[in-house]
């Protein structure tokens, strides 16, 4: 599934990660990402950190899903949470 960012115009494409995750994070580049936890939102700029999270951010992206699975997944959403 893909979709133009609305901040930019740019077109971004969009992963469904089947495994729950626990806490967003965000990877601008290599020197700068965003976190949120229970209580905050953190900004991080420590390279080392940033390296963990990209880490993660492959990890998770191995068990992502594209295409029609993800179609599927979303339409099977919708359906749970359409009233019968």
């Amino acid at each position: 599934m893909s979709g133009l960012c609305p901040e930019d115009d740019q077109l971004v494409d969009v992963e469904l990660i089947t495994e729950r995750a626990e806490d967003g994070f965000w990877i601008f580049d290599d020197r700068f990402a965003i976190t949120e936890d229970w209580h905050a939102e953190l900004w991080l700029d420590d390279t080392d950190i940033i390296a963990t999270y990209t880490r993660v951010w492959q990890t998770l992206r191995e068990s992502a899903v594209f295409g029609a699975d993800a179609q599927a997944i979303v339409a099977q959403a919708r359906r749970s949470l359409s009233p019968r």
